[in-house]
């Protein structure tokens, strides 16, 4: 299965989340652009419009091995809406995605 991935979130790097192996060096499976897919998938599956949001921040926690994907949601006319985000937590072996969030 194939999903589409907004040319603006394909770039984003991965960032470290984690300090506690700081010098180990942890390559994960998957790719940034992959996750953003799963992630994507997973929201949509959630009825939410990526649309409305930002493009996505990604990090990599090597100590648990898996990705957040955090999506901010555009403020409205200028004005911050509160509680608009969520997050997609997607585990680098299993490929499997856990929705977190307020949106």
């Amino acid at each position: 299965m194939t999903f589409l991935v907004p040319s603006a979130w394909a770039n984003a790097p991965a960032q470290e989340c984690s300090s506690e192996l700081k010098g180990a060096t942890v390559v994960p499976k998957l790719t940034s652009t992959h996750v953003i897919s799963i992630a994507s998938a997973s929201a949509k599956a959630q009825g939410l419009d990526l649309s409305k949001f930002q493009p996505p921040r990604v990090c990599f926690d090597s100590a648990s091995r898996e990705w957040t994907v955090h999506f901010e949601g555009l403020s409205e006319k200028g004005v911050m809406v509160l509680d608009n985000w969520f997050r997609i937590r997607v585990d680098d072996a299993t490929r499997r995605a856990k929705f977190f969030g307020a949106a």
